[in-house]
């Protein structure tokens, strides 16, 4: 409760932040919770698939950044020498793979959340999360940074191709 320096409680100012917070926040933090523990009870992930869905990962990423594909023009674009990356720094590596672990456990179980039951429908998935979500994040940062547009692209579309890739397999091979 509030109190004015007279010593008497405000209770018409506890009483509209406390209706506020009631009506507004509390449903809405109630129903990501609800959801949250719904969805971890009820959501079985096939962990070989999303192994695999990593697994292939890290394959399109050595291919991608490859000198069979874009490594000369991704590097020009950042200004340095494909010898110039640091290879051998294992936390690159290690950073990717935790993370992609991540991203394909809530991709399966976004998909079973969202009923997805096709290969068309995972690349349906695929593509609003890299509209919705990684060029909103990849885009300024890049830009900001003055970074070639190449990079921009080249990055980008690698996500593309990454969330096709998983989003199509985790809903082709889910767990029943």
């Amino acid at each position: 409760m509030c109190s004015d320096p007279g010593g008497q409680e405000n209770s018409l100012t506890d009483n509209f932040f406390s209706q506020i917070y009631n009506s507004t926040f509390a449903p809405l933090v109630r129903d990501v919770i609800n959801m949250a523990v719904g969805a971890v009870r009820m959501i079985k992930h096939n962990h070989i698939a999303i192994v695999v869905a990593v697994i292939l990962h890290q394959a399109i990423g050595f291919l991608w950044y490859s000198p069979y594909l874009f490594v000369n023009q991704w590097t020009a674009g950042l200004g340095i020498k494909p010898s110039d990356l640091d290879l051998a720094n294992p936390a690159a590596f290690f950073a990717d793979i935790v993370g992609w672990f991540f991203a394909s456990y809530f991709i399966s179980w976004l998909v079973q959340r969202t009923e997805l039951s096709s290969f068309h429908q995972g690349l349906g998935m695929a593509v609003l999360l890299w509209v919705g979500v990684v060029l909103p994040l990849l885009a300024p940062h890049y830009l900001f940074a003055g970074l070639h547009v190449n990079v921009l692209l080249i990055d980008a579309m690698n996500g593309l191709v990454q969330l096709a890739l998983t989003c199509g397999l985790l809903t082709l091979w889910r767990k029943r």
